[in-house]
């Protein structure tokens, strides 16, 4: 099976619930319990880039880090996995909420997936939507072990 083939409705519909983040992966039923958007990104990069993250890895670190993950420079192509962490000005770095890019629309830009309070679900949107909800980017990460098809 291709990457393309895993990411289809991957997780699209589960619900939100924002106390389920990655120390929950293995120890609750996330498809139907519920995830939070870091939840998300973690089993996004395990199940459909088999590229397993720390638990530990949350908003602000995957944010921050420069180990795994790369800074995405401005006017680079979406790719597949890319992690758009955002909020407002005064967000701190722990609660930025964080997006994954899905595929590419036919003008270029990423669609993206997020587990959300709004929806009270995971959900595809476009950056223009993320950021009316959220605010700015704050930063555009790609994991450098990404396989790309």
């Amino acid at each position: 099976m291709t990457i393309s083939e895993r990411v289809g409705k991957f997780y699209l519909g589960a619900p939100y619930k924002k106390d389920h983040g990655p120390d929950s992966i293995g120890q609750a039923d996330l498809v139907n319990d519920g995830l939070n958007c870091q939840a998300f990104v973690h089993l996004f990069y395990l199940d459909v880039l088999g590229i397993p993250l720390d638990p530990q890895m949350k908003s602000k670190e995957i944010s921050q880090d420069e180990e795994l993950f790369r800074s995405v420079i401005e006017g680079e192509a979406p790719a597949l996995g890319d992690v758009y962490c955002m909020g407002s000005v005064r967000t701190k770095p722990r609660n930025l909420h964080l997006a994954v890019v899905v595929g590419v629309n036919d003008k270029g830009f990423p669609i993206l997936r997020h587990a959300n309070k709004k929806d009270g679900q995971v959900s595809d949107a476009t950056l223009s939507d993320l950021q009316e909800r959220y605010g700015m980017i704050h930063a555009v990460k790609r994991h450098k072990d990404r396989v790309q098809e």
